[in-house]
């Protein structure tokens, strides 16, 4: 049986009973030639090679390692490990001849350039769209925030005028009522005086009153 027709139990059978006593987990490492600067991935193009490693370590957990020279530049994948080694791109490399190496190499150039074309042409379009769109939605979101504001702010002018116009409609209640207090003395005065003169004018002589009508 080859190595990715094995699935991933008898890998760990190899690892556990056939290995050292000490063997704790099975590393295998792919390099590939990135010194063609019209098949490099996106993202690798200073980098000379680019190795892929893969780890199955006893806690059955599979690690996948695609890096260039530098550390710091590594990304790790998680698979888990019901899987077999026979969906594993990596490993049926590794039982490939140069020719068949080739041939995969030319299919990858090919697919990467697809994908290129593809990005290029339908997915940067749309991303673009998208970014205006976003711009728009986020100007449109701040005029509408603007606006609220400012209608929050003539809402709370509003509340201040009416406040002061209750005020000033309360100084003049209590003047009108002032006023009509002061009137109502004035004319109980009056009336008074009124009464007086006609009481006095009752008990007069008519010489007297007529003295007294020339006089007023």
């Amino acid at each position: 049986m080859n190595l990715w027709q094995m699935p991933s139990n008898s890998l760990k059978y190899l690892l556990c009973e056939n290995g050292q006593p000490d063997t704790t987990k099975i590393t295998e490492i792919v390099i590939f030639d990135n010194t063609n600067p019209n098949q490099c991935p996106l993202g690798y193009e200073i980098y000379r090679e680019i190795s892929v490693c893969r780890e199955f370590s006893l806690d059955e957990r599979w690690t996948v390692k695609d890096r260039g020279n530098s550390a710091h530049q590594s990304v790790w994948v998680s698979i888990y490990p019901n899987i077999s080694i026979r969906n594993e791109c990596i490993t049926k490399m590794l039982n490939k001849n140069p020719t068949e190496l080739l041939e995969t190499k030319r299919e990858t150039a090919t697919k990467l350039i697809e994908v290129n074309i593809l990005l290029h042409d339908e997915i940067a379009p749309k991303i673009e769209t998208l970014r205006q769109t976003l711009k728009s939605t986020a100007a449109s979101r701040r005029t509408l925030t603007a606006a609220i504001d400012a209608a929050k702010q003539h809402i709370a002018e509003n509340r201040k005028e009416r406040k002061k116009i209750r005020n000033k409609y309360k100084e003049l209640e209590k003047i009108i009522v002032q006023t009509k207090e002061e009137d109502m003395k004035e004319i109980k005065v009056e009336l008074k005086c009124e009464n007086r003169k006609y009481i006095c004018s009752l008990h007069m002589s008519p010489i007297i009153r007529g003295t007294m009508d020339k006089r007023f």
